[in-house]
């Protein structure tokens, strides 16, 4: 062999150079995305938590509005029997009128119902 050349022992000494600052980096990629994937973790979990707050109020307004409703569709129910008690009883008012009035003209027209 040559002083030129490099010796086999050379030769591996540099491959196992090579391969020691592959294996850093390599090691240095996977710390760092380790690091990444522990952030995008703790990402996760805020938003996974937010959404589950959100996710609570919303069934609480939900369950609130559901009961608004159901109050205001008893309100509106018990108005509108109201109402139609009412017109009811209007109409027999209405009707007793009527036929007050009538009664009276027949009886104001000299026949009578006593005769």
């Amino acid at each position: 062999m040559t002083q030129s050349e490099p010796s086999r022992l050379d030769r591996i000494e540099r491959i196992l150079e090579q391969l020691a600052l592959r294996a850093e980096t390599t090691d240095q990629q996977i710390a760092r995305r380790a690091e990444l994937t522990d952030q995008q973790i703790a990402s996760n979990a805020r938003a996974i938590e937010a959404n589950s707050n959100a996710l609570a109020e919303t069934r609480r307004l939900l369950e609130e509005s559901g009961q608004r409703t159901s109050e205001h569709i008893e309100d509106l129910t018990q108005m509108f029997f109201s109402h139609v008690e009412q017109a009811d009883a209007d109409r027999a008012e209405m009707r007793r009128m009527i036929e007050e009035m009538y009664g009276n003209r027949s009886n104001g027209n000299g026949s009578s119902e006593e005769e």
